[in-house]
């Protein structure tokens, strides 16, 4: 439910599996190729979105 109301304003859907796993799990320590290998997804498309969450202060 969540995942989808985000994906209607966050175009990516990376962005917003990111998000979603930070904001759920506050002090989370993760790595890009933890992110990487549970999302399915190379390490840079997560290095991407991680770049453009860092690029808007999120």
């Amino acid at each position: 439910m969540v995942i989808n109301a985000l994906s209607s304003v966050i175009p990516s859907r990376t962005r917003v599996d990111i998000l979603v796993k930070l904001f759920l799990n506050p002090g989370l320590k993760a790595y890009l190729r933890q992110l990487a290998s549970e999302f399915n997804l190379s390490t840079n498309a997560v290095r991407t979105e991680l770049n453009h969450l860092t690029e808007h202060k999120i």
